[in-house]
């Protein structure tokens, strides 16, 4: 893996839901470009730094394996976007 030149304080990791659909623009084994992904989990990987802003989701990948990635490779799909903007409308 090659280091991008950023440190984990310096990355904008986004916060998933559970249930939330995404995709990654990063070419991985598992997982194909630009397909949507459901989130099993969304959780800070560093248990004893509370404060840190890294996450890690947890993804069923195309082998039926589930895997971590860091959040900050993903985005949300434009029908998961859809769908948030439509339940704060009607909360």
């Amino acid at each position: 893996m090659s280091w991008d030149g950023l440190y984990v304080r310096e990355r904008e990791y986004h916060e998933f839901n559970v249930g939330d659909e995404v995709f990654t623009v990063k070419k991985y084994s598992g997982l194909i470009k630009r397909k949507g992904y459901t989130v099993l989990s969304c959780f800070n990987p560093y248990g004893h730094l509370p404060d840190s802003n890294a996450r890690h989701i947890t993804l069923l990948n195309e082998f039926g394996k589930e895997e971590r990635y860091g959040s900050y490779r993903f985005k949300k799909t434009e029908r998961q976007l859809r769908e948030d903007k439509i339940n704060q409308i009607i909360k």
